[in-house]
């Protein structure tokens, strides 16, 4: 994800869902392993119940990437098809290539961030596993996807806003500016899956890859209007 953001913002949200999707089924794993005897049906149908759910759930978050895939690909394909003559080319590539160079950046930037977060996530899950299993009778550990993935969702955030603002910068059109803003929209609705209950920590990760997703149908859409006033 962090390499995909130089290239395309788009991209890098995409691989954000992707992730998402990841994480759910994830849990979907996490809640097989905690059944202990496949007979006892009735003392394990919770545990059933949110396999299930987030195994669906999964599903349907992987046709929806599917769906933000093709709508990517298209993107390309018309721009092949339908090429726009651009009146200020030389000035535009200029641009294009210092939004590129402060992308990389913000990239660099992110990776090192990233391995921080990650060494301390590790050493505050260790800390704890060594402290709940000093402790007599059974404890529980803090959820798993309050580990790393919280404060990695909250750092996305800034990073996404800081890339909207820049990018007024370089284009204000409308269609541009709605669809980046959209895209930091779904990755705020997408964090609250981390500090929600079930069942709506599973609505909201949905309605953030939805949200995501036709929003850059609609940017399609305003692109082949603009192909058509050419």
């Amino acid at each position: 994800m962090v390499v995909a953001i130089p290239e395309s913002f788009s991209k890098s949200i995409g691989i954000q869902f992707q992730i998402m999707a990841l994480i759910v089924v994830r849990s979907a794993l996490k809640e097989i392993g905690s059944i202990r005897d496949i007979s006892q049906f009735s003392e394990n149908s919770t545990i059933y119940i949110n396999m299930a759910l987030d195994l669906t759930v999964g599903l349907f978050l992987y046709f929806l990437i599917g769906c933000f895939e093709h709508l990517m690909v298209s993107k390309s394909t018309s721009l092949k098809l339908n090429p726009k003559p651009a009146p200020h080319v030389g000035t535009y590539s200029v641009k294009i290539n210092r939004f590129i160079k402060v992308k990389k950046a913000v990239s660099i930037a992110l990776t090192i961030f990233l391995l921080v977060l990650a060494f301390v996530s590790l050493g505050r899950w260790v800390l704890e596993i060594l402290h709940v299993s000093s402790l007599p009778g059974m404890s529980q550990l803090s959820n798993v996807n309050s580990v790393f993935y919280l404060d990695y969702f909250s750092l996305l955030i800034f990073v996404d806003v800081f890339l909207v603002l820049y990018s007024l910068k370089e284009n204000t059109s409308f269609q541009f500016v709605f669809r980046n803003v959209g895209f930091v929209v779904s990755t705020i609705i997408m964090r609250f899956y981390f500090v929600s209950p079930r069942p709506y920590n599973l609505a909201l990760v949905v309605l953030g890859v939805l949200f995501g997703t036709i929003t850059l149908a609609i940017s399609r859409f305003y692109q082949r209007l603009d192909s058509l006033n050419v």
